[in-house]
């Protein structure tokens, strides 16, 4: 097994919860991932159990960072059929954890608050570019 095909696992759990319509937690997600592997015997089996746990976990997290605030989806399947940006799930923070949650499962004050960091990633991304192109200028005054 290699780690792109635990990555992808991991991937595909966190998809099948989300298209069942279901939020995920991060700890939920690594201990399914962990434990998906069988049974572990022998002496060692509870320090093996604890490093696929903390893999399991490190895996997760990098797959989550797939539905993370960003201009674009990194993937095109996580976007919402029939939009450009809309994504099939966010992350967002429910009882003090972050939690992937189907974009139906938002609440308003969800979305909107989607809408406010998405108006200041925009804004940031506006400043960005005014920067870059009074570079260029400069640079090109002092060629």
């Amino acid at each position: 097994m290699t780690p792109r095909d635990i990555e992808k696992r991991a991937h595909n759990l966190i998809a099948k919860k989300i298209a069942e319509g279901e939020e995920v937690q991060l700890d939920w997600a690594a201990q399914e991932l962990a434990y998906s592997w069988g049974e572990v015997n022998g002496p060692a089996k509870y320090f093996a159990y604890h490093c696929m746990r903390m893999e399991s976990l490190r895996v997760v997290k990098k797959v989550v960072r797939r539905y993370e605030d960003r201009a674009e989806p990194e993937e095109k399947q996580l976007s919402l059929k029939g939009f450009k940006h809309l994504r099939v799930a966010y992350t967002v923070e429910r009882n003090k954890e972050r939690v992937i949650v189907p974009i139906e499962s938002l609440t308003d004050e969800e979305i909107q608050g989607k809408e406010e960091v998405y108006l200041m990633l925009s804004q940031g991304c506006k400043e960005h570019a005014i920067e870059l192109s009074e570079y260029r200028r400069l640079r090109e005054k002092s060629a």
